[in-house]
C-alpha cells in the first residue's frame, strides 16, 4: 500500500491529511532504521508498514465508539496503535505504556523528532502502573488473549470508559472466553466491529465499556494472571 492510497482512504473520512501522512512517513523511516539494530517489528518494507500498521491502526478510529480525550496504549511496543493515533488526533492526549526500556527510548525518539506534544511515554509493566480510573479509552494491540488483556487494561479506564481490543480472525472465540472476565470486572461488550485490510486479512476491533468499580485486587501479578486467567 502506498501513502497516496492511505491518504485517499482516510482523508475523505476526516482522519488524515497530507501533513499527517508526512509525519507517518517520517515515523516509518525512523522505525525501519532503528529496526536494523534491534527488533521492533517483523514488518520491514514500507508498503507493508503502511498497510499492516498504519492502515490497520486507524481502522477503529472510523467507529462511532471511538470517542474520548485521554487514551492509554498498553504494551505499545513500536507505537501501534497509540503513536499512529497521536499523529492523527493531535488534539487528544496519549500515554504509551511499555515494559521494555529500549522500546520506550524508540518511542521517545519518534515523539521528539516529530515534535509531538500530545504524547507521554511510560516505561512500566501494566500490572504495576498506578493510574487507575484515569482514561477515556484504554487499548492494546497484539498483547494477549482477551481475558488476560481485560484484566491488565480495564482498571485504567474511567467508569463509563472504553477498552478497545484490536484482534484478528478469532475475535468471536475470544469474546466467548472472556465472559467471566467481563462479569468479574464489571464490563459490557459494546460492539465487535469486523473489517479487512486491503490485502484481505480480517480484523476485529472489540469495544467494551466499563460500568462500576473494579475490585482493587485487579490487576493481579502477571504470574497469577497467566496461571489462572479470569
Amino acid at each position: 500500500m502506498t501513502y497516496e492510497e492511505l491518504l485517499s482512504f482516510y482523508e475523505p473520512r476526516g482522519i488524515l491529511n497530507s501533513d499527517k501522512v508526512a509525519l507517518l512517513s517520517r515515523y516509518c523511516d525512523i522505525l525501519l532504521e532503528e529496526n536494523r539494530h534491534y527488533n521492533l517489528t517483523a514488518i520491514k518494507e514500507v508498503p507493508d508498514v503502511v498497510e499492516k500498521h498504519f492502515f490497520d491502526c486507524l481502522l477503529p478510529t472510523l467507529s462511532e465508539h471511538f470517542v474520548g480525550k485521554t487514551f492509554l496504549d498498553v504494551g505499545s511496543g513500536a507505537g501501534f496503535p497509540g503513536l499512529v493515533w497521536a499523529i492523527a488526533f493531535p488534539e487528544r492526549h496519549f500515554v504509551l505504556l511499555d515494559a521494555t526500556a529500549k522500546r520506550c527510548r524508540f518511542l521517545e525518539k519518534v515523539v521528539a523528532e516529530l515534535k509531538l506534544n500530545n504524547v507521554e511515554v511510560v516505561n512500566s509493566r501494566a500490572e504495576e502502573y498506578q493510574k487507575r480510573n484515569a482514561f477515556d479509552v484504554v487499548t492494546a494491540r497484539a498483547v494477549s488473549f482477551l481475558p488476560v488483556l481485560l484484566e491488565i487494561t480495564a482498571p485504567f479506564a474511567k467508569d463509563g470508559g472504553l477498552i478497545l481490543a484490536m484482534k484478528g480472525s478469532k475475535a468471536d472465540e475470544e469474546i466467548r472466553e472472556a465472559k467471566n472476565a467481563m462479569k468479574t470486572l464489571n464490563l459490557e461488550l459494546v460492539a465487535n466491529v469486523e473489517d479487512t485490510l486491503p490485502n484481505g486479512d480480517p480484523r476485529s476491533n472489540i469495544f467494551i465499556r466499563r460500568h462500576g468499580e473494579i475490585p482493587a485486587k485487579y490487576p493481579r501479578s502477571w504470574a497469577k494472571i497467566t496461571a489462572k486467567p479470569l
